[in-house]
C-alpha cells in the first residue's frame, strides 16, 4: 500500500489479496443470514413448546399437592374425604 495524501491506493497485487478475502466474508454473512432466518425461529418455538408442557407439569405437580394437603387437613379432623369416600361406585 501506498499512501499519497491521506488516501489509499492499491496496487494490483492488493486488490486481489482483498478480493480474495472478501469471498470468506460473503460466505460467513451468507451462513449467519441463513442462521438468522431459520435456526432462530425453530429455537424459539422450541422454547415456546418446551415452557408451556412445563406449565402444564407445574400445574399438575400444584393439584397433587393441593389434593394432598386436602387429604392431609381431613385426616387431621378426622373427617371422611368425600371424593375418596365415594370413589367405590
Amino acid at each position: 500500500m501506498r499512501i499519497q495524501s491521506e488516501t489509499i491506493e492499491l496496487t494490483k497485487d492488493e486488490k486481489g489479496v482483498v478480493g480474495i478475502s472478501i469471498v470468506p466474508l460473503q460466505k460467513m454473512v451468507s451462513d449467519l443470514q441463513v442462521y438468522i432466518d431459520h435456526v432462530v425461529p425453530d429455537t424459539r418455538l422450541t422454547i415456546k413448546k418446551y415452557l408451556d408442557v412445563k406449565y402444564e407439569y407445574l400445574s399438575y405437580c400444584l393439584k397433587l399437592k393441593e389434593l394432598d394437603d386436602e387429604e392431609v387437613e381431613f385426616i387431621a379432623i378426622q373427617e371422611p374425604l368425600y371424593r375418596v369416600e365415594n370413589w367405590k361406585l
